[in-house]
């Protein structure tokens, strides 16, 4: 009697059961996370209770003193009481829907299995994965394994490029039309907070990145590096450096002022956690003679004169449009503040 009784949960009147709870508390001198523990729930399920989203489990009403159970006018549910409500609104959702009463499903069930062994087994379109021509005799292809390489994610199943939908909105467009041209197939994008993910739902795709020395998994445990053979085709490692820059790379003006002068520096700085992209980022560079230098911790390949920065908008340029419009911007008021300088002057 004792265990059936035990599996009842307890009602209260609407704002009953949090007073309920605080007096229990002061009684038996515990806190909310030794009330959770005591009762062997999460903390998490005891804030639901608290806040009333859920009713009570009849052994915690039971386990207060008879005085203050008689406080209190509840009523006893079957542990299983919102099962006939639920089952209530799905029907209801259901005939909405398709405006009749569902047929049974054991029979359904036998019906579909009789369809797929006759017909639906032999569909190619349901057990094989969609055909898609990788385009990869194009730069384009390079570019897009390096902005993967940079902001990117490789799963069992798909890639994702998570990308700034505010500031990276312009370069969100570029990326997706990048996809379509290489892969043939339009990524999904899916906006969370302030970023924007894009979806490349494609186990070949998958495939072809694992062939080519691209697997899936974390990029900074793998210590992943730009394909080889990306490296020695003419126009693709300036493609591939142009991907990883776009991404990962940022350009911003150091600036400070020293006895009333102002001093500005730009910058022009690639960070990665994989010590191969950084390798190739700063050989890459010294190849195009922009002098560029690491960081002591080697995460960080760092060009730091606005000539090789210049230079390097030349030979490689960027496509995502923050990194262009921050260099005319500071180009611009550069060439404003030397004017007026020699005019003082």
């Amino acid at each position: 009697m004792v265990e059936r009784i035990s599996k009842y949960r307890i009602k209260f009147t609407p704002g009953k059961q949090r007073i309920f709870l605080s007096e229990l508390e002061r009684h038996l001198e515990m806190s909310k996370d030794s009330i959770a523990k005591r009762y062997s729930i999460s903390r998490r399920a005891y804030s639901d209770i608290l806040s009333e989203k859920t009713t009570l489990p009849c052994r915690i009403f039971n386990d207060a003193p008879n005085s203050l159970q008689k406080k209190f006018k509840v009523t006893y549910l079957d542990q299983y009481w919102y099962c006939k409500k639920g089952a209530k609104k799905g029907g209801e959702v259901t005939y909405k829907k398709y405006g009749k009463v569902p047929v049974n499903e054991s029979l359904r069930k036998k019906a579909f299995l009789q369809w797929w062994e006759r017909t639906g087994n032999k569909i190619s379109v349901i057990t094989k994965p969609r055909d898609i021509q990788i385009n990869t005799t194009s730069t384009d292809y390079a570019e897009l394994i390096g902005i993967i390489l940079g902001d990117g994610h490789i799963s069992q199943y798909q890639i994702s490029i998570t990308l700034h939908s505010v500031v990276d909105r312009k370069y969100i467009r570029h990326v997706r039309d990048l996809i379509k041209k290489v892969l043939h197939i339009d990524a999904v994008a899916i906006k969370r907070n302030n970023v924007t993910i894009l979806y490349i739902n494609s186990i070949k795709v998958v495939k072809h990145l694992y062939s080519i020395g691209v697997p899936p998994g974390n990029k900074t445990k793998l210590q992943v590096d730009v394909p080889t053979h990306l490296t020695k085709k003419e126009g693709f490692r300036l493609a591939a450096l142009r991907g990883l820059i776009d991404t990962d790379g940022s350009f911003y003006v150091e600036s400070h002022t020293y006895k009333g002068t102002h001093y500005a520096y730009p910058r022009l700085n690639f960070t990665n956690t994989s010590l191969p992209l950084i390798h190739f980022v700063y050989s890459s560079l010294k190849e195009l003679g922009i002098a560029a230098r690491y960081s002591k911790d080697m995460k960080r390949v760092q060009v730091e004169n606005i000539t090789e920065i210049c230079k390097y908008s030349t030979s490689v340029g960027f496509n995502n449009p923050k990194h262009s419009q921050k260099l005319h911007r500071f180009l611009a008021k550069r060439g404003t503040i030397e004017k007026n300088t020699r005019r003082s002057g």
